[in-house]
């Protein structure tokens, strides 16, 4: 069973648009808490358990190609670097304006240390240009995709284990690779494709109760540890695990329940097809507010504001912001290209 063009379009869009919405509220509440008080807030660790992943499975869904349908790999990467690693760093000079470090020494961090920036479409390209290599040798060396694909993702994680390789973004590259595999798989085997509630609800509550004990670097309270084992891969093992059950859901879910184009799914679906210009703008907007000291002075300046309500007028003003910067550069062809990757 494979999901009609028409239906992926609109669901695929559709569930993108929550995600980035998501994304707004996650650092919403991280750039009001603070990295020591969103550990314990149960709403942030649950957006955090699964919503980069999902975004990757999404596009690994999206990824596939039915068999025959081939491209040169070298075309597909050069629009993949259009659609990515272009707004990526356009992106990231507009962020040298805001930073007190020199020019040299961002420029090289860039490259060295993506995870600073913009990093989910700087990791985005990268592991579509393996996936696009991958499958590429082993279509010309006839072999299965399905355990190429399986034995580079064991391969990426092996390195990243031992080696603890941390320069260019490696370690999310690594990663989420192993969720934009799943989505790839997802779409391409119909033995993980349901559309059965009495399957996708367990699965639900299953991803809600590890979601609810998830902590960024940390084990469950409950969980004990492995004699042997380092708890560093086993705080890897249960993220994986949370987020691949999300993905699996939302993967098998969306189709069934956001495949419509009335309001106000409608809207959601733009928000989707614009997620990676209201990703990069309220970052911007965000981290403006950070290195110009504004937002310690509005959290002084509205202290007495609980943290809920504060919370959500930097959510609001955020998203508002970026989609007015996402409409005014997609007026011109030059910047929706350059800055949002419409090629």
């Amino acid at each position: 069973m494979a999901y009609h063009t028409r239906a992926r379009k609109l669901w695929a869009d559709s569930l993108k648009g929550w995600l980035i919405l998501l994304v707004v509220l996650g650092h919403a509440l991280q750039w009001t808490l603070g990295d020591v008080g969103i550990d314990h807030n149960h709403l942030w660790n649950w957006i955090y358990s699964f919503h980069m992943s999902a975004f990757m499975a999404v596009s690994g869904w999206l990824a596939y190609r039915p068999e025959g349908e081939s491209h040169p790999a070298g075309r597909l990467i050069l629009r993949r670097a259009g659609q990515l690693l272009v707004p990526y760093f356009c992106w990231s000079v507009v962020l040298l304006f805001f930073s007190n470090d020199s020019v040299v020494s961002n420029v090289l961090n860039f490259v060295l240390c993506p995870d600073n920036y913009f990093w989910f479409l700087w990791v985005l390209f990268f592991i579509h240009v393996i996936f696009i290599l991958v499958e590429s040798a082993s279509n010309r060396l006839h072999l299965n995709h399905t355990a190429t694909i399986l034995a580079t993702a064991l391969l990426l994680v092996a390195v990243m284990v031992v080696t603890e390789f941390r320069l260019f973004g490696y370690q999310y590259i690594a990663y989420h690779f192993i969720f934009f595999s799943f989505g790839y798989f997802i779409h391409r085997h119909a033995a993980l494709q349901t559309r059965r509630w009495a399957v996708l609800l367990p699965c639900a509550i299953l991803w809600l109760v590890l979601a609810w004990w998830w902590r960024m670097h940390d084990l469950p309270s409950w969980m004990p540890s492995i004699p042997g084992v380092p708890e560093t891969l086993l705080v890897y093992a249960y993220r994986t695990l949370t987020a691949l059950t999300a993905a699996f859901f939302l993967l098998n879910a969306a189709p069934l329940v956001l495949d419509g184009n009335r309001f106000p799914n409608s809207r959601v679906i733009t928000l989707g097809q614009w997620s990676l210009g209201i990703y990069t703008a309220h970052l911007s907007y965000l981290t403006l507010l950070k290195q110009t000291s504004l937002l310690f002075a509005m959290k002084a300046g509205w202290r007495s504001l609980p943290d809920w309500l504060f919370v959500s007028m930097l959510f609001v003003t955020a998203l508002v912001i970026s989609l007015v910067v996402v409409w005014l550069l997609m007026r011109n062809r030059h910047t929706a290209r350059l800055m949002l990757g419409k090629f």
